[in-house]
């Protein structure tokens, strides 16, 4: 997921699975002219996770904090899919994130959070010039790290710009 089009993202944050899942097909989120629609899914995440009686979960703060700190990022997970009882390894996005790592000509900085996206991540062939960051799992870290992370990736940015 990304806010538009995934070639615009500077970021790609990799998670261990989703937490919440929806009952909605992926491509209900997607417009073939400007891309993924975040503000549609994010509507339904906080649908969803009201009715379970849930608040939004850490870790969509943190990504959240990301996109508010004006960093583009692709959220995805180590896995597309979650076990019944919500921990595990479900479904593998290997192939996936390996295209993505491989085919963004934007793409400065790579976040796997937490230890089974860390771990995936070891997995993966990373582009020379690609930062990789390795937070605790974003349900526990905190805002200053989130912070400090994206300020080192916004001037990586703007190094490579040449502004």
């Amino acid at each position: 997921m990304c806010d538009g089009l995934p070639s615009a993202s500077n970021v790609i944050v990799i998670g261990e699975n989703p937490a919440t899942p929806l009952k909605k097909n992926w491509w209900d989120y997607w417009d073939a002219t400007t891309g993924f629609r975040l503000n549609i899914f994010v509507d339904h995440y906080k649908e969803e996770r009201g009715r379970r009686g849930k608040r939004i979960s850490n870790t969509r703060m943190r990504l959240d904090r990301i996109r508010s700190n004006s960093v583009k990022c692709i959220e995805t997970n180590a896995y597309q899919n979650e076990k019944p009882d919500g921990v595990g390894e479900g479904v593998s996005n290997f192939a996936l994130l390996s295209i993505l790592i491989s085919h963004n000509e934007n793409l400065k900085a790579i976040i796997a959070h937490g230890k089974i996206a860390q771990e995936f991540l070891d997995r993966v062939i990373i582009p020379d010039g690609i930062k990789t960051y390795s937070p605790r799992h974003f349900r526990m870290e905190s805002y200053d790290i989130i912070d400090r992370i994206c300020a080192e990736i916004k001037l990586s940015v703007r190094h490579t710009k040449g502004t």
